[in-house]
């Protein structure tokens, strides 16, 4: 690209800037993108231009990186005059999200594309904290809804048994198991709106110390965790290790007994837990709604672990396990090993 006040303007904007030949090679790039390069590791004085940048594209094994591949072929094809998508680039420090934007451009009887990066981050973060805790919200009032509907009824139905002052034994046991429901509900609310309260900051930590904070909340058997893989999450640690404690405080038999290991993927981590229970056919179920009294306590079972996932811009799904039992994968998009490990 000639100089001039536009190319001047441009290596100005805080944004990174790039312009895309038809084959996708760079023939300008503002300051911004060269800064951006040299502080993710390219030599200084690296001179992007004359790079492919679609090659560079299509060599990251990212779901994120194909579509944004797709969106710039299209423009340069002619297909499409625009594109925009939001995707995570998360470092080994925090948490960062950019939108890429790409218009197509003629000059001179040629195809050329100018691609944008905005940092998105604070936009995206605001976002995430506003759909968790309406998610949460949600189940919040799902669960009181359905619970203290449940217990009036009934306690409506032994109410009706009482004739003057006296009542038959059964009735106040229904009357007495009414008014614990109705308790134990409000307990799990008050736990649940502590969450949704929280303030949280996304900072790095050790995984085996978020990891240790929930299951020592549990009261288990310190032998029966296992951090297979020591690697620092980004993470708010009070929402990260009520996410935790969910997955491991499943209700299944022996789980008192039962080891639980965490291990590092690339841009995931996995909680293997060895239960001997099948992993049910239809496993997006076991994320459903599904109030659990054990022992006198109100839990939420699983249906928490989507929306604090949620919180954190992660995903959470069930598979099986390679060594057995059931394999929570958590997708956080964040570097927790490399291509080599």
């Amino acid at each position: 690209m000639d100089g001039g006040l536009g190319a001047s303007l441009l290596d100005s904007y805080p944004h990174t800037i790039a312009v895309l030949d038809g084959r996708g090679r760079i023939v300008w790039a503002n300051e911004a993108w060269r800064e951006f390069g040299e502080s993710n590791g390219l030599a200084p004085g690296s001179e992007p231009t004359g790079q492919n940048y679609l090659d560079a594209i299509e060599t990251t094994a990212d779901p994120y990186a194909q579509r944004a591949l797709d969106g710039l072929t299209a423009v340069l094809a002619g297909d499409r005059v625009a594109v925009s998508e939001v995707y995570p680039c998360h470092g080994t420090d925090s948490l960062r999200w950019f939108r890429m934007r790409a218009f197509s451009v003629a000059f001179s009887d040629e195809r050329y594309c100018l691609v944008a990066h905005e940092d998105v981050t604070t936009e995206q973060i605001g976002a995430l904290l506003t759909e968790g805790r309406q998610e949460l919200a949600d189940l919040l009032n799902e669960m009181l809804l359905h619970e203290v509907g449940n217990a009036l009824t009934s306690a409506d139905g032994a109410l009706a048994q009482f004739d003057g002052l006296t009542a038959d034994e059964s009735a106040m046991r229904r009357l007495t198991r009414a008014h614990e429901r109705i308790e134990q509900s409000i307990e799990a609310a008050r736990r649940l709106f502590q969450l949704i309260q929280h303030r949280p900051s996304f900072e790095r930590h050790p995984v085996e110390d978020v990891a240790t904070t929930a299951w020592d909340a549990l009261g288990r058997d310190a032998e029966s965790l296992v951090v297979a893989d020591d690697f620092p999450l980004i993470c708010s640690p009070v929402l990260a290790s009520a996410l935790l404690k969910v997955l491991f405080d499943c209700p299944i038999a022996d789980s008192d007994r039962c080891q639980v290991t965490i291990r590092a993927g690339r841009r995931e981590f996995y909680v293997d837990d060895a239960r001997s229970d099948p992993v049910p056919r239809n496993t997006s179920n076991v994320f459903e709604l599904s109030p659990v009294l054990d022992d006198g306590r109100y839990t939420f079972g699983l249906s928490l672990a989507k929306p604090l996932a949620h919180l954190h811009g992660w995903n959470i799904s069930l598979d099986s396990s390679p060594t057995g039992g059931w394999r929570f994968v958590v997708r956080t998009e964040q570097p927790h090993r490399n291509d080599a490990s």
